[in-house]
């Protein structure tokens, strides 16, 4: 084992490169916060790389000499085996969620007394590196983004869980298809809305009561697509000449009602909202199609 010198404060234990789980070979250790150990990692079996992320809370646990991550004193023992147990039930429940848009979990593995969660890398930019390039988005491809994406949270949603972590480092590409990815702050985020009782699909979805962690993705989401819309800096409005004026205008009013406005009036769910991008692609001269 090895301990990597931007992965944890204080010093962590990290498997070393090299170091087998079941068909799963590390190759380094991506990233570290206090819940869980991101592993960039090679499976053997399908030939391809993928990424583990692997449950090491630094509260209440530690690693042995063999490997394997246990309680760290007698008195975190039951403290420990709860969250393990409750981390394996999420990833369970994560990777029943099949969309396009959603970051597929191709495994979920428990080994060394703690719990793997694997999902299939992916070496195509984020969403925040074509940003980064491109300055903004033309707002058809905004359009399209926002369908695209909402249609997979609104299955997580349905599902009972929540991203927890929209923005653009958590959107990445497979092929042109964008997809949120689970980050470990997106893990967090639903691993402690698991010490609650949420049912698989909640029934104030449709009774209008609304759920602050899901009306926290949407207000998240709504704010991404305004960065990706109007620019980085300040922007104009687009002038009456521009052939894209209209369409830009009704997509920001529809971006904007996720933040903006008075809060029983915003979208209650993703779906809802979802719909109301349907209604704009729909105007005459769209090319989002």
């Amino acid at each position: 084992m090895g301990a990597g010198a931007d992965v944890g404060t204080p010093p962590v234990m990290h498997l070393a490169s090299g170091c087998r789980l079941a068909t799963y070979t590390v190759l380094d250790v991506v990233h570290y916060d206090g819940f869980v150990t991101s592993y960039r990692a090679h499976d053997v079996r399908h030939s391809g790389d993928v990424l583990l992320r692997e449950y090491f809370p630094a509260a209440c646990a530690a690693r042995n000499d063999n490997g394997s991550i246990g309680p760290s004193s007698a008195d975190r023992e039951a403290e420990y085996a709860r969250g393990l147990e409750r981390f394996l039930k999420l990833a369970s429940r994560l990777a029943a969620v099949r969309h396009a848009s959603i970051a597929e979990i191709a495994d979920v593995v428990a080994l060394n007394d703690t719990g793997y969660l694997v999902t299939v890398e992916s070496d195509t930019a984020t969403l925040e590196q074509r940003y980064t390039d491109r300055q903004r988005l033309p707002v058809d491809e905004v359009l399209v983004l926002a369908l695209e994406l909402l249609g997979g949270l609104e299955m997580l949603h349905l599902a009972g869980m929540v991203h927890g972590d929209i923005a653009e480092g958590s959107v990445r590409f497979r092929g042109e298809v964008p997809q949120l990815v689970h980050s470990p702050a997106a893990l967090l985020a639903n691993f402690r809305r698991m010490t609650l009782t949420v049912p698989s699909i909640d029934p104030r979805l449709s009774a209008g009561t609304a759920d602050p962690d899901r009306t926290q993705d949407l207000y998240a989401f709504g704010l991404m697509l305004h960065r990706l819309a109007k620019g980085k800096s300040a922007r104009r409005e687009p002038g009456p000449d521009d052939p894209h004026g209209a369409l830009m205008r009704a997509v920001l009013r529809v971006v904007e009602r996720a933040f903006s406005g008075p809060r029983e009036f915003r979208p209650r769910s993703a779906g809802e909202w979802r719909g109301e991008f349907e209604m704009v692609r729909e105007l005459p001269g769209t090319e989002a199609r």
